[in-house]
């Protein structure tokens, strides 16, 4: 797949370029682990096209796409990577610059160990379902704040966690909401607890 034409380049965002950026460096250096330049691809084009070329390149970096030839002091040298080898759609593509924009400080603490792991190598199932019952032990230990504890029975109930039947199919972007979810509930669980005992000193 080539790039696309230039005026059509220009009006691309760098992650809307990405895949096809992708797609012609597969298509160019078809062999896994052979190296590539960004100056190749971009010697003949003007420069406002290159630089919107180097910024979708910049993308496929940032999501682990393709990455720096360790074997080469020239850093202008770079492979694909096998994630970005088993990237063949520009929904693959897009997941994995999805993965990369979410930072593991952005959510709580108790989902930046192993829901945080799963979610990044694509076990969104596992992932969801740690991080709901994280949310029921939450459930399970509130006495009071009778909103709050509604609130998270709902989010463990309508998942289907309790009856083991899953009603929405976890694919990446609904792992993130469900994930970003969790960690705003146990946040509110973790304010409750601190006017809890703040209220107990008093």
């Amino acid at each position: 797949m080539p790039l696309p034409d230039l005026s059509t380049i220009l009006q691309l965002s760098p992650e809307e370029l990405a895949p096809q950026l992708l797609a012609t460096l597969k298509e160019k250096w078809p062999r896994p682990g052979e190296r590539i330049s960004l100056g190749y691809i971009v010697s003949n084009l003007d420069r406002p096209v290159a630089r919107c070329v180097a910024e979708a390149w910049s993308a496929l970096e940032t999501g682990g796409l393709i990455a720096m030839d360790p074997e080469d002091n020239n850093v202008y040298w770079y492979f694909i990577t096998r994630r970005g080898e088993a990237a063949n759609t520009d929904v693959e593509v897009n997941v994995a610059l999805a993965m990369a924009s979410t930072r593991r400080d952005a959510w709580h603490l108790a989902l930046r160990t192993t829901v945080y792991t799963k979610y990044v190598r694509g076990d969104y199932d596992a992932a969801v379902l740690e991080a709901l019952a994280l949310l029921e032990a939450e459930v399970k230990g509130m006495t009071d704040q009778q909103a709050l504890v509604g609130l998270f029975a709902g989010a463990v109930g309508s998942s289907g966690k309790s009856s083991g039947v899953r009603l929405v199919p976890y694919d990446a972007d609904t792992c993130r909401e469900v994930l970003g979810f969790a960690s705003f509930l146990l946040r509110l669980a973790d304010a409750g607890k601190k006017v809890a005992a703040d209220g107990g000193r008093n």
